[in-house]
């Protein structure tokens, strides 16, 4: 049980981090578009299906880690505010892959206090 647990939130962590990934590229392919006329931005939703599923569950290796996956998605389908109908923003891309890299370090953070704290545990037998 303890185990279960520990391998499923080290799960949520290791799919957390893809989400990143897949964010990164979403927002390198907006910006690689930018001049591009008619293109529509893309985005990833991840963040409010996990945080439905911690919501939905008292603990987190209750979580169905099937239901929780990136998805690449279209926001704002058929706005745009530029002539070429293209609705990417270079400023919004730019501050949007800040705040990913930001999650992404903070992932990795925890990823790395987790593994330290398994390695004390398994050197203390």
């Amino acid at each position: 049980m303890m185990m279960e647990r520990i391998f499923n939130y080290s799960n949520i962590l290791k799919t957390a981090l893809d989400a990143t990934y897949l964010r990164d590229k979403v927002i390198s392919q907006n910006v690689a578009n930018v001049d591009t006329p008619g293109y529509k931005k893309k985005s990833v939703a991840f963040e409010e299906q996990l945080q439905k599923a911690l919501d939905s569950h008292k603990r987190s290796s209750q979580i169905n880690l099937s239901t929780l996956k990136p998805q690449v998605i279209q926001p704002m389908n058929g706005m745009s505010y530029r002539m070429d109908q293209n609705n990417v923003d270079i400023d919004v891309e730019t501050v949007e892959q800040t705040k990913n890299y930001l999650r992404y370090q903070a992932l990795v953070d925890q990823v790395t206090y987790d593994m330290r704290r398994f390695k004390t545990v398994l050197n203390a037998r």
